[in-house]
């Protein structure tokens, strides 16, 4: 059986990083690592880690055509992924008709795209993911956590 893969010393993943002091990540206890998802409005390690993996599988699972691997998130991927989680058809559309003014409300850094019939389509990144999964987290803690 292969060793567990250390991701602190893997070649192949880079976690993303909100706001850290990347010299500061060596001196992180394993409580610390493991404790709050979200402490003083900044994402937790383990937070930045679970965003990351919700990312790389929307971006390689989603069933849109020409769409998977891109390696952003376009809005139908997101719209795939709400869907997928049980939102309603009704709730996706509108959710998909707003989701520039969501990501300009949440102050979320998205990039522009120009699409092949010219529409501007915001695409988030995995740093603008992040702040997207920040915001949801402290705007409806309940939902985003599962909590019923």
């Amino acid at each position: 059986m292969p060793a567990p893969t250390d991701v602190s010393t893997s070649t192949t993943y880079t976690p993303v990083q909100y706001d850290v002091d990347e010299n500061k990540l060596s001196a992180i206890s394993p409580e610390a690592f493991y404790g709050s998802l979200l402490d003083e409005n900044k994402p937790s390690t383990i937070f930045c880690y679970l965003t990351d993996a919700l990312f790389f599988h929307i971006d390689t699972h989603c069933d849109v055509p020409g769409l998977r691997g891109t390696g952003v998130i376009e809005p139908e991927k997101l719209v795939w992924m709400k869907k997928t989680m049980g939102m309603g058809d009704e709730a996706a559309s509108v959710l998909s008709m707003n989701l520039l003014l969501l990501y300009k409300t949440a102050r979320v850094p998205y990039h522009g795209i120009t699409s092949s019939s010219g529409d501007n389509v915001p695409t988030l990144d995995r740093r603008a993911f992040l702040h997207l999964a920040v915001f949801e987290a402290q705007a409806a803690p309940n939902e985003t956590f599962g909590v019923r």
